[in-house]
């Protein structure tokens, strides 16, 4: 989006939804056809979620992610139909109205965008994204400003200060952002875009309609399959380090949310100090191994792939965190990646649970 989650969605993002008006051989259809969406395959995709809704006119998460592909397509009046018919439906729910702020901001419609974003915050106050997306907003309708004076007043060298200050605060910006190097006067900063949610996520202050109440007790959907359920964490062979840690409980959303961003960024350390022990700590007993490997073999691998390098520097850059029930998160972020002979960066999703106080990686993939 103009602001942080939408028009322009970040690369890795993946729709998960927390929320389901269907039985489960329906859910499995729209887990289908989310697959195939997020494997690039836009207009298959729309073709099979339009298929659904002709016989489940009502599936909020089909709805749903039938307006995000449209969006990806670019089709933002069909989209902005969708978006605005789920508001009305299901007025408790914030992200289809994040969603539409983010394609009124895409038309320069910013003052109907800002109001709409208001509307998501307080529909649920614990809503990050829309404070994100409404800061950048703003930096939007200041950079305008600023240039405005600019062109009234050409030696209005406070106007020019506040538009570079601007201009260099959103030049370090990561992920999917799109700034200027620089702008002439009269011309308009570029700022980061506004971020579309694709995620649905039932909330406990909210009281949704009777059937999201039913379905909210299925299990979230993300790419390719459910992530089974935890089991009994067991014992780590051997313990993270003191220094990283992941962050105790605090309670709050918004503390759950800079939790999973902390144990992030912590994993990316032991990572980048090549301690395997501590790396290996992050991950959860249950923790789904890739390639069918036995998980003593996989630390195995991992732990000659991290010794082998003189050197490793892992970066981690535009987090997006999507909390889920049970207490579980799904996290997307840009992964840079550099030793003595490789250097390479990709999308990647993560599923956490919190298990003993910690938050712990049950599932991680690269994404597109």
């Amino acid at each position: 989006m103009l602001m942080r989650h939408l028009a322009l969605f970040a690369a890795s993002a993946a729709l998960v939804f927390a929320a389901s008006t269907t039985p489960s051989a329906a859910a499995d259809e729209v887990s289908d056809i989310n697959a195939m969406f997020q494997a690039g395959h836009q207009a298959k995709a729309l073709e099979r979620v339009e298929a659904f809704l002709a016989g489940n006119p009502r599936d909020t998460r089909a709805r749903f992610l039938k307006g995000v592909i449209l969006t990806d397509l670019g089709k933002n009046t069909e989209a902005m139909r969708i978006f605005s018919t789920l508001t009305k439906d299901f007025p408790d729910l914030p992200e289809p109205y994040n969603n539409l702020a983010v394609l009124y901001a895409m038309e320069g419609d910013y003052e109907r965008a800002r109001s709409t974003l208001e509307t998501a915050i307080r529909k649920n106050p614990g809503y990050g994204i829309a404070y994100e997306n409404l800061g950048d907003l703003h930096s939007k309708i200041a950079s305008q400003a600023y240039d405005k004076a600019r062109q009234l007043d050409k030696g209005n060298s406070s106007a020019q200060a506040k538009s570079d200050n601007l201009r260099a605060m959103l030049k370090g910006v990561p992920g999917p952002t799109r700034t200027a190097e620089s702008a002439p006067a009269g011309k308009p900063v570029a700022t980061k875009p506004l971020v579309a949610d694709r995620a649905i996520a039932v909330r406990p202050e909210t009281t949704p309609a009777p059937d999201l109440q039913a379905a909210a007790k299925t299990a979230e959907l993300s790419r390719p399959a459910v992530v089974p359920p935890p089991a009994a964490p067991a014992k780590a062979a051997e313990p993270a380090k003191a220094a990283v840690a992941p962050p105790a409980a605090k309670g709050a959303a918004g503390d759950a949310s800079s939790e999973v961003v902390a144990t992030l960024n912590n994993w990316a350390s032991a990572w980048s100090s090549k301690d395997a022990s501590a790396y290996l700590a992050f991950y959860a007993p249950d923790f789904k191994v890739p390639d069918n490997l036995s998980r003593a073999n996989w630390e195995t691998q991992r732990r000659a792939r991290i010794a082998k390098p003189n050197t490793i520097a892992v970066n981690v850059s535009a987090p997006t965190v999507g909390l889920r029930p049970n207490d579980r998160a799904v996290v997307t972020f840009r992964q840079s990646y550099r030793s003595d002979s490789i250097d390479e960066a990709a999308g990647k999703l993560m599923v956490l649970s919190k298990q003993d106080g910690r938050w712990l990686i049950q599932e991680e993939r690269v994404v597109k």
